[in-house]
């Protein structure tokens, strides 16, 4: 299965040890799962990583991403055919996810709660019959 991650699945997932993003993190560095992420969730976890647990610890959740996630070119994607589908700041991330053809977009946003793919941490985990943690939704 093919999905694209979006930052908010990410920082959970290195912030909350048992949060249903974790355990999809963990299967994404079991190979379980093949991930995708555009430069743009690098910059938006870069940025919250930097500014609340500073550059060492971006610096190992840098080298998970970069281990385990295909990073996708900005080439690959287009992003004015989707405008006005959702709010811009979130834009790139339907386009990658759209235009690249991926299984699911995994993020915790209702901002795509009305795009077709979109899917929460846990309802991944359910779909794909994994444990899940019933105490997150994330």
């Amino acid at each position: 299965m093919k999905v694209y991650l979006d930052s908010s699945a990410i920082i959970y997932a290195f912030e909350f040890k048992d949060s249903n993003s974790r355990k999809i993190l963990d299967l994404i560095i079991r190979g379980e799962i093949e991930a995708h992420i555009t430069q743009k969730v690098i910059k938006e976890t870069k940025t919250f990583f930097v500014r609340n647990r500073g550059e060492k610890a971006w610096a190992a959740v840098r080298t998970i991403l970069t281990r385990h996630f295909k990073l996708i070119k900005e080439t690959s994607y287009s992003i004015e055919k989707y405008r006005g589908m959702i709010k811009d700041k979130d834009l790139e991330h339907l386009a990658a996810f759209k235009d690249l053809n991926l299984d699911l977009l995994i993020a915790y946003d209702r901002d795509f709660k009305d795009i077709s793919g979109y899917i929460t941490p846990k309802n991944f985990l359910i779909k794909i019959n994994k444990k899940f943690n019933n105490d997150f939704e994330f």
